[in-house]
């Protein structure tokens, strides 16, 4: 792999995050953030039964919960933790989906992972 195009690369992933932290400092809450928070506030056996009838896994339920169990009902740390995850997928594009499958693949995951996923932060 070319150096500058490793490098493009990591400057993608830290314009991306900056690009996707800006969207976690809106103050107002959208339908589906409260409905995360919402369910964030149950035990963890009453997110299991509450999401088996939800199309969305328990385990970023689960997550959200851990958070709230540190950080209170704090929106701003709910949307700071997806910022995080979104980051994460980011990192991996870098790390092991160009191993598996190379450099345009590589990156046309990372637009999808950070560049069009701006407002979904929670």
């Amino acid at each position: 792999m070319k150096k500058s195009n490793s490098t493009a690369h990591i400057v993608l992933i830290i314009l991306g995050i900056i690009f996707i932290s800006l969207s976690a400092f809106h103050t107002g809450l959208w339908f589906d953030e409260s409905y995360s928070v919402a369910i964030a506030k149950h035990s963890f056996s009453e997110i299991w039964t509450i999401t088996g009838g939800d199309v969305h896994p328990p385990v970023y339920y689960w997550l959200i919960h851990i958070v709230y169990l540190i950080f209170g009902n704090n929106v701003l740390m709910f949307r700071l933790f997806s910022v995080l995850a979104i980051a994460i997928l980011g990192i991996l594009g870098y790390t092991h989906i160009r191993k598996d499958f190379g450099e345009k693949t590589r990156n046309v995951f990372l637009v999808l992972c950070i560049f069009l996923t701006t407002n979904a932060c929670i």
